[in-house]
């Protein structure tokens, strides 16, 4: 039997999964982690540009490079990566649009979730946000996306989206 009610408690973002299935009504933390999916579904998206490469390689290949690569890359015994689903995507957009949607009069609530949810998909925290942003701590940067993650929760609920 557990000492007290915290040892009961789960939270969905910070204790990995308790299993595959949705709650059954939305609550702040399914929220968290539905936005941080929704950052690393992003950025499994092969071909996405990002600000260093632009739309020209970085090096111009000849066909015999070409070649020796894609050899290379059928011998190597790295798995390649996956490319996300069409239902992935659509779920990755609909939850990337929440912070702006339900909490576009809250710009604090906004940026800590979105910034705090980027942070997870990178595998760091709010520990590890706080250190790289000075000036504000991890328990601050926390509370801000909770309190933003409950706020979207309700708004989902009042609007009748189905939990995914």
């Amino acid at each position: 039997m557990p000492a007290n009610d915290a040892d009961l408690k789960f939270n969905a973002l910070e204790d990995g999964e308790l299993d595959d299935r949705p709650p059954s009504v939305w609550n702040g933390p399914h929220v968290g982690r539905r936005i941080a999916d929704a950052f690393v579904i992003l950025n499994a998206i092969p071909g996405r540009m990002t600000r260093k490469s632009g739309l020209w390689p970085s090096y111009p290949y000849e066909f015999e490079d070409l070649l020796a690569q894609q050899e290379a890359e059928q011998r190597s015994p790295t798995p390649r990566r996956l490319a996300p689903t069409i239902e992935q995507i659509t779920r990755m957009e609909a939850a990337l649009c929440w912070p702006a949607h339900y909490l576009g009069t809250r710009p604090i609530h906004m940026r800590a979730v979105n910034t705090l949810a980027r942070e997870r998909a990178r595998g760091g925290d709010s520990t590890t946000l706080a250190t790289r942003r000075r000036g504000s701590t991890a328990r601050t940067w926390q509370q801000l996306h909770d309190a933003g993650c409950d706020l979207i929760a309700r708004a989902l609920i009042r609007d009748r989206v189905r939990v995914f």
